[in-house]
């Protein structure tokens, strides 16, 4: 298996497990609730919870999103910035550790051309 598999692999590992947690509390809730229009209305509420945590964006404005597990054991992520003008290198030790690693710009658009 190659490097970059294992990043997306342990991503949706961890969304599963974020997934069984909330499935959890979600259970342990509806049991504690004998209204079923409580029921519904808690259901409605852990729904908006669960899109919003499990779609929340690690880095946000970012076009084309790529991570990569290098050899080295650091994880990589190239992105293009908003302007569209210039792609930008992260490299941390950690997914999540990518939000706030230093960037370095891997690429800038050129003065003149297409």
């Amino acid at each position: 298996m190659r490097d970059g598999h294992v990043a997306v692999r342990s991503a949706a590992y961890a969304a599963r497990l974020n997934l069984q947690v909330i499935k959890k509390c979600f259970a342990r809730s509806q049991a504690e609730l004998g209204n079923e229009n409580k029921v519904r209305i808690k259901k409605k509420i852990h729904r908006r919870f669960i899109v919003s945590e499990l779609l929340k964006p690690l880095i946000p404005q970012r076009a084309d999103p790529f991570i990569y597990k290098h050899t080295d054991g650091y994880y990589y992520f190239t992105a293009s910035v908003p302007q569209y003008d210039r792609i930008e290198l992260r490299r941390a030790k950690t997914i999540a550790g990518l939000a706030t690693a230093k960037t370095v710009d891997a690429w800038h658009k050129p003065a003149t051309g297409p």
